[in-house]
């Protein structure tokens, strides 16, 4: 299929800008090709469409990236445009006793956007490295519902922070925070329409000490939008963990405590123990994304 792809460096500054254009096609799948019911449920009964034919997707991406090696600052953006023609949609009849009739239909073209920008950089004296950034995608799609054509159209935009510190192969924790809005809209059953935000925060504590003994913590927090969720809007969650290197690192003993916070009817705690097996297996905890 025709793709384009191209890079360009931008001045002194050290940017580089890129930009992919490509095509695809996506075959329908067998069972949507057959010609026959599928009634192994007989409250959703799919009939296949032998006249289907394939979507067909065109991308077009431009990025550009500034990033400066010694001072590990780094500027990055992404702006992502898809088209897709001859979409394949679901065509679904409900009856009064609410049974369904499922097929599909080649329909009109569908189109998503998606935008980002991100910003990292450390701060040296105090042993950190802290990003933000920001993104937001919409699209759209269409569905026949009783003969009549339902297009939605969903929107998502987000904000995070985070920040890690890390002192040598001790201690390292790892912040993140982040707040999403989300919107959806359908031209059919407008009461179904949503519009809601969430919050998120995460702490990841690792401490490595004496050698052989590492704790481990993990925080957890989550605020729902209380219209869409009701009391259960806020979500806290604690787990903690104590391990021991063995025999070399060759195996190690872990006591872990889930949902900390909870009552001790609601909690959990586990230990794991891994015995040595012939050679030698060493554990070792793998780096993290910054």
């Amino acid at each position: 299929m025709p793709s384009v792809l191209g890079q360009w460096r931008l001045g002194n500054a050290g940017g580089i800008l890129d930009l992919w254009y490509r095509t695809g096609t996506n075959e329908p799948a067998l069972r949507q090709l057959q010609p026959f019911a599928d009634n192994s449920n007989p409250l959703r009964i799919y009939v296949g469409n032998p006249e289907l034919g394939p979507e067909y997707h065109h991308d077009l991406t431009v990025g550009y990236l500034l990033l400066r090696p010694y001072s590990e600052v780094s500027l990055g953006a992404d702006i992502r445009t898809s088209y897709t023609q001859n979409s394949i949609i679901s065509v679904r009849t409900i009856d009064a006793d609410l049974r369904q009739r499922i097929s599909a239909v080649n329909a009109d073209a569908v189109w998503m956007h998606y935008g980002g920008l991100t910003y990292r950089m450390p701060i040296r004296r105090l042993r950190i490295k802290w990003g933000a950034g920001i993104d937001g995608v919409m699209e759209t799609e269409t569905e026949i519902i009783n003969s009549e054509e339902n297009k939605s159209e969903a929107m998502r935009g987000r904000v995070d922070f985070k920040i890690t510190y890390r002192h040598s192969d001790t201690i390292e924790v790892i912040a993140r925070a982040a707040r999403t809005y989300n919107r959806v809209r359908y031209s059919l059953n407008r009461s179904l329409n949503q519009s809601y935000t969430n919050s998120t925060l995460d702490v990841d504590a690792f401490c490595h000490f004496a050698n052989s003994w590492s704790l481990e913590s993990s925080l957890q927090h989550r605020i729902l939008d209380r219209d869409i969720f009701g009391s259960g809007h806020k979500v806290f969650l604690l787990n903690l963990s104590l391990s021991r290197l063995l025999w070399g690192g060759r195996g190690y003993v872990d006591i872990a405590l889930n949902d900390a916070l909870k009552p001790k009817s609601g909690s959990t705690v586990y230990q794991r123990c891994h015995l040595p097996a012939r050679g030698t297996h060493r554990i070792t905890r793998p780096a993290c994304d910054d």
